[in-house]
């Protein structure tokens, strides 16, 4: 019976996978948690970061950025910024609606806090790969 149970499993893992159509399958984007370049990037606080998040949600309109990135929101001593991953010459600028810039930045809080309640890390706006959000702590300029 468990060759069986095993044999069935198999042959309806292989017919799954001759019908799916070529192309269907698309590409994740999973958040990236940064811990790089801390001598630059500082880690941001979670409970500032979510009260950015929530603004930047509750903002009737589209948040728009370009390649040399646009910071989004500021809450403390965090900052939500915003960045086309496109050419600049295929989109000068690129924009999402905020709502989906901070369901972005929300996967980020998802993956990338720490008990110690720090996060920084960045994700792609929902339903725009091309508009990278990033969480992290001010740089001293900002």
């Amino acid at each position: 019976m468990v060759n069986f149970a095993a044999s069935l499993l198999s042959l309806l893992a292989a017919a799954s996978l001759t019908l799916a159509e070529p192309g269907s399958l698309s590409k994740r984007a999973y958040p990236t948690c940064r811990d790089d370049n801390s001598d630059v990037w500082k880690r941001g606080n979670v409970q500032e970061a979510v009260k950015c998040i929530n603004i930047i949600a509750a903002l009737n309109t589209k948040c728009t950025t370009d390649a040399n990135g646009r910071v989004f929101h500021k809450c403390g001593n965090t900052v939500i910024f915003g960045q086309s991953a496109a050419p600049p010459s295929d989109f000068p600028t690129i924009s999402s609606p905020c709502n989906d810039v901070a369901r972005g930045a929300g996967k980020v809080m998802d993956n990338c806090s720490r008990g110690d309640g720090t996060v920084m890390g960045q994700n792609p706006a929902f339903g725009n790969g091309n508009l990278i959000v990033t969480i992290r702590g001010r740089a001293d300029n900002e």
